[in-house]
C-alpha cells in the first residue's frame, strides 16, 4: 500500500465534504490519505442544462481522467453523477452507507410546493426533476439553475428563483437542512438512481487500493443502487426520462421505476421485487415502459 492514498474531489463545498467523509472512513482503518482538488467540465460550464453538457459524466470526467493518469488513487463521486455503464478500466470499489434518497424543496418565501402561486419559477437543471414538477404542477415555470448546492440555495434566498428542488442529502451534508420547506415522498417525487450514495472509484489495475476500499463497501447500498442503475440503464436506453429508487429488506430488493415525458404530460410507473437485483430492476423498467407505451398511443 502507498504511504498515502491520493483522494480526488471537485472543488465544490459538497464534493469536498464527500471527500473528507471518505478520508475519515479510511482514516478509521489506519489508512493515510491526502486530498487533491480538481474541477470537471460540469463545474466549468454553469450555464447549460445538465443534459446539454458534453459527455456522459460531466461532473466526473476530469476526476476519472486524473485517475487514469495516475495523479490520484481514489475519485470520490456522488454515485448519481456516474453513468450506469462503468468503464472497463475503472471500478466503484466501495459505496459508503447511503444518505437520504429524497428530494426537497427550498423556496424564497417558505411556501410549500402546493402553495406556490401559478407562474412561480422553479430552478432545476435536471430533466427528471423538471418532468416531475410539471407532471404535478403544469402551471409552474421551470428554468435552469446551475452551480453548487449552496449557490443554488443562495439564488433562491435572493429571489432569483421562487423555489428549487434539490437532493436532501446534499442539503443535509452542507448543514442546510434548515432551508428545507418540504421533503417529498420518494414514491411521489421519484429520485435519481444512486441518489444519496457516495462512490469511491479506483483503477481496476490498482489491486492494493481496491483491496483497501473493499472493507468500506456497504452491502445494502450496493444492492439497492445496483438495481437502480440497471433500471436507469434500461429506461434511458429506450430514450425516456428516467427516475428510480430501490429499497432493501433482508436480501430482497423492491424497485420503483418511473418513465416520464419531458413535459410531464405522461407518467408511468413499474414495480418489481426479488432477491436478484438486476432481474427486479429489468422487470420494473419493462413494466414502466409498457405502461408508458400504452399512455402515448
Amino acid at each position: 500500500m502507498k504511504s498515502a492514498l491520493r483522494v480526488g474531489a471537485r472543488g465544490s463545498a459538497l464534493s469536498l465534504w464527500q471527500a473528507r467523509h471518505a478520508m475519515a472512513a479510511l482514516g478509521a482503518r489506519d489508512i493515510a490519505t491526502e486530498l487533491c482538488v480538481l474541477s470537471s467540465s460540469g463545474d466549468r460550464d454553469r450555464e447549460s442544462a445538465i443534459e446539454d453538457l458534453p459527455g456522459d459524466a460531466p461532473f466526473a470526467d476530469d476526476l476519472e481522467a486524473a485517475l487514469r493518469r495516475g495523479e490520484i488513487d481514489i475519485a470520490v463521486h456522488s454515485l448519481k453523477d456516474l453513468p450506469p455503464l462503468a468503464p472497463v478500466d475503472l471500478t466503484v470499489a466501495a459505496l459508503l452507507p447511503r444518505g437520504a434518497i429524497t428530494e426537497s424543496l427550498v423556496s424564497h418565501r417558505g411556501q410549500s410546493f402546493a402553495a406556490l402561486p401559478p407562474g412561480a419559477v422553479i430552478g432545476t437543471s435536471s430533466s427528471r426533476r423538471r418532468a416531475q414538477i410539471l407532471a404535478r404542477r403544469p402551471d409552474l415555470v421551470c428554468r435552469t439553475i446551475r452551480g453548487p448546492v449552496d449557490a443554488r440555495v443562495d439564488q433562491v434566498r435572493a429571489g432569483v428563483f421562487d423555489a428549487a428542488v434539490l437532493a436532501t442529502a446534499g442539503l443535509e451534508r452542507l448543514a442546510l437542512g434548515h432551508t428545507i420547506v418540504e421533503t417529498f415522498d420518494p414514491r411521489v417525487f421519484v429520485p435519481a438512481a444512486g441518489q444519496g450514495a457516495l462512490a469511491l472509484q479506483a483503477r481496476v489495475s490498482d489491486v492494493p487500493t481496491c483491496g483497501a476500499l473493499a472493507g468500506l463497501d456497504h452491502f445494502a447500498t450496493r444492492l439497492a443502487t445496483t438495481a437502480e442503475r440497471e433500471a436507469e440503464r434500461a429506461l434511458e436506453s429506450a430514450g425516456q426520462v428516467a427516475a428510480v429508487f430501490a429499497t432493501v429488506q433482508h436480501l430482497s430488493v423492491s424497485v420503483h421505476a418511473r418513465v416520464l415525458a419531458r413535459d410531464g404530460s405522461q407518467v408511468a410507473d413499474g414495480f418489481s421485487s426479488g432477491t436478484a437485483p438486476v432481474r427486479a430492476a429489468r422487470e420494473a423498467a419493462e413494466r414502466a415502459l409498457d405502461r408508458f407505451g400504452v399512455l402515448v398511443r
